[in-house]
């Protein structure tokens, strides 16, 4: 009514999602293979991880009270076109926010051990004695 403070009305909603970082495995070439005889070494360079998606989980959402001004009353109601901006900041925000630094960092962390695991058993079913490496491109 008319924006006045008095008829305001704001409600607090927590979403909580996922995100889903990946590393492509088919831009490995030759060039991005090392072997060290000496140390008896593999050593492969990989990309760093990258945001894939974000899924968000509606089920875990929550909705803390409606906080009314003096004369607000009833519950928040949006309409679809308002229901689908709030659905896409959301989107939007946890897109930001897993694509900051400390968080690609944890990415690009967890990738290095995933692909170890996925190359140790293969080079030690040819060679027992190598070990490999996981290193992230400059």
């Amino acid at each position: 009514l008319a924006n006045l403070a008095l008829f305001e009305k704001s409600q607090v909603i927590r979403s909580y999602g996922t995100g889903v970082y990946t590393v492509d495995l088919a831009a490995l070439s030759l060039d991005d293979i090392a072997l060290d005889s000496n140390l008896e070494q593999i050593t492969i360079t990989i990309p760093h991880a990258a945001l894939s998606y974000v899924t968000v989980d509606v089920e875990k959402t929550e909705f803390e009270e409606t906080k009314k001004a003096l004369f607000a009353f009833g519950d928040i109601k949006l309409t679809n076109e308002q229901l689908n901006l709030l659905e896409q900041s959301i989107q939007e925000t946890m897109t930001e926010q897993l694509s900051e630094a400390d968080m690609l960092a944890k990415a690009d962390s967890h990738a290095i051990s995933q692909v170890q695991q996925l190359f140790d058993p293969i080079v030690r079913s040819i060679a027992q004695d190598y070990t490999v490496t996981i290193v992230l491109q400059p």
